[in-house]
């Protein structure tokens, strides 16, 4: 690609792809004139979209799923042989910054 700059583009379009493919398909068209005549020669530049994360989401992302449960005790009756206990789940959940793209289930969404 370094070298685009000793011959002149003629054309560059997009190739079509599938969208889950995560491939980025550009087609070059390159002129150049040696000797009276005209060369010209065609050729693809392929990209690969690779999903990276802030170094702020990466540290936010490692302690997602984080639970914490703990039960206490709260009384028991010896009487009737039962006992009530108080149950508490913790969960650490990733903050959500202004340009993430969240997935909601269709019946979470209409609640």
């Amino acid at each position: 690609m370094d070298r685009l700059n000793k011959v002149r583009t003629a054309e560059t379009k997009f190739v079509w792809t599938e969208p889950h493919s995560k491939r980025v398909i550009v087609r070059h068209t390159v002129q150049k004139e040696i000797s009276g005549a005209v060369l010209q020669q065609e050729f693809d530049v392929i990209y690969v979209v690779k999903n990276q994360q802030c170094n702020q989401c990466t540290r936010s992302m490692t302690n997602e799923h984080r639970v914490e449960r703990s039960e206490r005790l709260v009384s028991t009756y010896g009487h009737s042989n039962t006992a009530n206990k108080k149950h508490t789940t913790v969960v650490n959940i990733a903050p959500v910054y202004r340009d993430d793209l969240v997935f909601l289930s269709e019946l979470l969404a209409r609640k």
